[in-house]
């Protein structure tokens, strides 16, 4: 027997191993091209012998399969950006450029979401704190809320101090003035005071949570400065004890010299029934 034939037979037999393939000579390989021919049943009997390796790395693939990239592995590189990037710079959709991504700078001003508290059901109090620190000067303030109309009850806060921890600011330093002008009639009335342990911003209230007793939109001003007095200045409205509604406008002073850091809201008497407020930090520039 031929080298060619029997190497073709080792094949064909599926015995084939390494050291059979290097004790033939290649090149004293003798017989004809028909003698070294590879049977079909050998091809059809190998043929799904090969496993492609998988791919490993930012791209992985598992026995030859789909090829995936992997969980949080693209970065700013992997990109294609129409321009090199400047920190600070937001990613934008440019159609007409490379990529149809282009780096720009953030637009300046605006409002940025802090905080909020939400209840749907009763409690003592509504209270944010650690909203208010250094990172902004002056902050928004807006939500509503609904009291229990046990008593009557006026809407009143407190500043809070301390960050994440706080405590109400009780001592008799709010300075407030607000006015009410009530829908039913053409008269106006207003609650004030210069040495208040709270701030109360509205008269008596209506505990119908579809009239919703409060809404207000305030600006808080220089809230975490220890040498300014901190203000809120403001407007909303209310829903009296009658149903109709008021509006309300004011301003309230903490005359101390006490970093705030937080806002409490809550009844003159009675608890809350449901309420909701955000806090926004204004973009100094």
């Amino acid at each position: 027997m031929t080298k060619a034939r029997q190497l073709a037979d080792l094949i064909s037999s599926g015995s084939i191993e390494t050291a059979e393939i290097t004790s033939l000579d290649a090149a004293k390989l003798t017989g004809s091209i028909a003698d070294a021919r590879v049977p079909a049943s050998a091809v059809t009997q190998h043929a799904n012998n090969y496993t492609h390796p998988n791919h490993s790395g930012e791209v992985t693939s598992t026995a030859d399969g789909a090829t995936v990239i992997t969980d949080n592995i693209v970065d700013e590189a992997n990109l294609k950006v129409s321009n090199t990037p400047t920190n600070g710079y937001m990613l934008t959709a440019q159609s007409g450029n490379t990529g149809g991504l282009t780096w720009a700078d953030a637009p300046s001003g605006g409002l940025v979401f802090i905080n909020e508290v939400s209840s749907t059901s009763e409690v003592t109090n509504l209270v944010l704190d650690n909203v208010f620190t250094s990172s902004y000067t002056n902050y928004m303030i807006i939500g509503e809320y609904t009291l229990i109309n046990g008593s009557s009850p006026a809407a009143r806060f407190k500043f809070r101090t301390g960050g994440s921890s706080g405590s109400d600011l009780t001592t008799s330093q709010y300075n407030y003035h607000f006015a009410f002008g009530k829908a039913d009639v053409g008269s106006y009335n207003s609650t004030n005071a210069t040495g208040a342990a709270s701030c109360e911003f509205t008269a008596d209230t209506q505990n119908s949570q579809d009239n919703v007793g409060v809404r207000i939109t305030w600006t808080v001003y220089d809230p975490v400065s220890s040498s300014k007095r901190t203000t809120i200045t403001g407007h909303g409205r209310y829903t009296q004890s009658d149903g109709n509604s008021a509006f309300t406008v004011g301003s309230c002073d903490f005359k101390g010299v006490n970093s705030v850091t937080g806002i409490k809201f809550y009844a003159s008497s009675d608890n809350v029934s449901n309420g909701h407020f955000r806090v926004y930090g204004i973009v100094n520039s």
